[in-house]
């Protein structure tokens, strides 16, 4: 039997989140998601779970995710994290990449986008979008 795939994500509209997770749900039917909407939120649910994958939008309150991401990151370097973000620019892909991300899509991408991002990630490839335009 399959395992089922765990999912966090952290973005601070809930939304934005729901919106995300129903999404995710529609491509990995039996995943499982906890959800945070900070990354100083985050920090504390990652100490305490364990996730196959972790969507971390760029900017949120408390904390935003390129930090989050750096300090998870340091403590638990196996963490995959897709980062997420409105913003399509050169330093917002740059502060993933530094972090330690394994891929950057823009919060306007596609289910196949989604889809093929996260597949990636979790077969341990690296995957970000639109990163020359």
């Amino acid at each position: 039997m399959k395992p089922k795939l765990k999912f966090l994500i952290v973005d601070d509209h809930v939304i934005y989140r729901r919106s995300l997770m129903m999404t995710i749900k529609r491509l990995f039917p039996d995943s499982m998601f906890d959800e945070a909407g900070n990354g100083l939120e985050f920090l504390e649910i990652v100490k305490k779970e364990d996730y196959d994958l972790i969507f971390m939008d760029m900017k949120m309150p408390e904390m935003n995710g390129i930090e989050a991401t750096k300090i998870a990151k340091e403590i638990s370097p196996d963490l995959k994290i897709l980062g997420i973000s409105m913003f399509n620019k050169d330093d917002v892909i740059d502060g993933f990449i530094r972090a330690g991300a394994q891929g950057f899509i823009q919060k306007g991408g596609t289910q196949e986008e989604i889809k093929q991002a996260a597949e990636t990630i979790l077969n341990g490839g690296k995957y970000f979008t639109n990163i020359f335009e």
